[in-house]
């Protein structure tokens, strides 16, 4: 997700949940639209694997920058590190379990 607000709420309304990666960390816009999402409709992403179709293999969001991510959640919402990782685990886990 890199969208605005508004986005964001059409999004929720319809069910979804908001999934954030490694641009969290560097678009100011999209960290403030991440301070008003709840927690609760938010999920933590990952590119995994490379992707040869991606140009910019920097940009990529990687296993190891999920910690970077939840840190950042963190401070962004002022919880825990570990409210970050219970609640986006429980999100996802609600999310393949509806699948």
């Amino acid at each position: 997700f890199q969208s605005d607000e508004h986005v964001a709420k059409k999004v929720i309304d319809l069910g979804f949940y908001i999934s954030l990666a490694r641009p969290l960390l560097r678009l100011s816009k999209l960290q403030e639209v991440a301070k008003v999402i709840p927690i609760k409709n938010i999920v933590l992403e990952t590119d995994s694997a490379p992707q040869r179709f991606k140009a910019k293999r920097k940009d990529w969001t990687e296993p190891r920058h999920i910690i970077d991510i939840a840190e950042k959640l963190s401070d962004l919402k002022g919880i825990s590190v570990e409210e970050v990782e219970h609640a986006t685990t429980r999100n996802m886990m609600n999310l393949l379990t509806r699948m």
